[in-house]
């Protein structure tokens, strides 16, 4: 009875160890990017073969980013990246498709953040400053 009590319980541990395959983003694997020519083809035409663009530019010429990302997870770990593709459409002044570019995971910059804080002086206190600088702030009630 004990064996049969820890396969179960071992099995149910290691089931959920088991990997799992995340898509995010947009769908590249049913769509025809052929179709759209440079020089040719409008933004609104680009819209309606692929739908709404993940991402647009602010500023600068006009670009549509259309954004594509695969994760794997295992248990309690931190997602692992497997694949990324971004495709790049830029249109021209007049909204037509003037470049299309095509990138992966491994043009993907990484980006290394600062782990150091700068300090703004003039901000911070002493315990003794702090409660120095409360004295004489009290005013009485002049009658």
């Amino acid at each position: 009875m004990k064996n049969k009590l820890m396969i179960a319980a071992s099995f149910l541990l290691l089931s959920s160890c088991t990997k799992g395959i995340n898509n995010h983003g947009f769908n590249f694997e049913n769509t025809d990017f052929e179709s759209i020519k440079v020089a040719e083809t409008s933004r609104l035409d680009v819209k309606n073969m692929l739908g709404s663009p993940t991402s647009e530019s602010s500023f600068g010429p006009k670009k549509y980013y259309y954004i594509s990302y695969k994760t794997e997870s295992v248990a309690f770990l931190e997602p692992k990246q497997l694949e990324q593709k971004v495709l790049t459409i830029v249109f021209n002044h007049d909204d037509i498709v003037s470049d299309i570019e095509q990138l992966t995971l491994d043009d993907a910059n990484k980006v290394i953040f600062a782990e150091h804080k700068t300090e703004i002086k003039g901000n911070t206190l002493s315990p003794l400053q702090q409660i120095m600088s409360n004295v004489g702030k009290f005013n009485k009630n002049k009658r």
